[in-house]
This record gives structure tokens, C-alpha cells and sequence, in this order.
């Protein structure tokens, strides 16, 4: 599948880049709205991921759930979605 048609599939921009010194060609997804993200979180639930990107989805999966459910504004699981961020960044 190229690029180009793996963008239209899921809806969203992607973008390919390799790191130096290596072969490996990496994908980047770039979505821009929240409404988008639903098609993306359906295609890696019935297609997961392995290893530690599986659990970094996860995590993802979990806060995109939040936001959705505006739980991210509340300030008494406020502070469970800003550790979720914290470890993403860690």
C-alpha cells in the first residue's frame, strides 16, 4: 500500500521520514480534529499494535476517552488525565 493511499484510509495526513545512518522509513499520522480520531482508534482496536506502542496507545486510547467525555475538564479527574500526559512525555 503507498503512502498516499494508507493517508485516504485512514483519514488523515502522514508523513514518512528515516533517520540517519539507518534503511528503516518511519510513518508519522497527523489528525486534526477529535471527531477524526474515532476511525483511527477503531482500525488499532480490531488491528493492535505490539509491544510498548500497544500500551502507549493505550494510555492514548484512555485520555482521548476523557476528552470526549469532557472528563479532562473536572477538576477531580484532573489530575489522573495530567499524569497520563505526564508519563506520555516521560
Amino acid at each position: 500500500m503507498k503512502d498516499d493511499d494508507l493517508s485516504k484510509f485512514l483519514s488523515c495526513n502522514l508523513s514518512s521520514y528515516k533517520i540517519k545512518d539507518s534503511n528503516d522509513e518511519y510513518l508519522s499520522i497527523s489528525i486534526s480534529s477529535i471527531d477524526k480520531l474515532k476511525f483511527l482508534l477503531n482500525y488499532f482496536n480490531n488491528y493492535p499494535l505490539f509491544g510498548i506502542k500497544s500500551q502507549y496507545f493505550q494510555d492514548w486510547n484512555e485520555i482521548y476517552t476523557m476528552i470526549v467525555n469532557q472528563e479532562h475538564l473536572r477538576v477531580d479527574l484532573k489530575l489522573n488525565y495530567k499524569n497520563l500526559l505526564w508519563i506520555k512525555n516521560v
